[in-house]
């Protein structure tokens, strides 16, 4: 996103027309990293290595490359970050953490195939949360809930199906 910010060409590409096409690819990219790291989690739990631990070095080695991406606008210290939403980062961090942590534990316990679809009830605690805390500033619909409802339709098909 650095390269976004920091492009004048780039930032021309951002309109209010697009910014939803945008978000949808980076969701897509991002939901396929944290796919690929379930499985790259489970041939690592295949050493017998500390699900824990693993989680340890993959949070580390994601701090420092993102630090290293962000380096410029680390060093700029007119981009203060206001207290609340530093309060947030944290707790952010430490949910995000926790959910790495767990899923890892899951899948040093179980199949791939069955914990990873649990991990797509996510939609259903943002949207959740989105509409206790941000009403003012999304809105969901009853399609995004319809939904959010298929998909967890799904999970309990997958996770009904890996049992017979």
């Amino acid at each position: 996103m650095w390269l976004v910010k920091e492009d004048k060409d780039m930032k021309s590409l951002i309109t209010e027309k697009n910014t939803v096409i945008l978000g949808m690819l980076c969701a897509l990219i991002g939901g396929s990293a944290y796919g690929a790291s379930q499985f790259m989690f489970k041939q690592v739990f295949k050493q017998n290595i500390d699900p824990l631990v693993a989680v340890s070095y993959a949070l580390l080695s994601g701090t420092i490359i993102l630090i290293v991406l962000n380096l410029k606008s680390l060093k700029r210290p007119e981009k203060q970050i206001p207290k609340e939403a530093y309060i947030y980062c944290i707790i952010a961090g430490i949910c995000a953490s926790g959910g790495l942590g767990f899923s890892a534990l899951a899948l040093n316990i179980a199949p791939v195939v069955v914990v990873s679809p649990i991990f797509a009830l996510v939609p259903l605690v943002t949207l959740s949360l989105t509409v206790i805390f941000l009403k003012a500033t999304d809105r969901v619909t009853k399609k995004i809930w319809i939904g959010a409802t298929l998909v967890v339709i799904g999970v309990i098909f997958i996770g009904f199906g890996s049992y017979q």
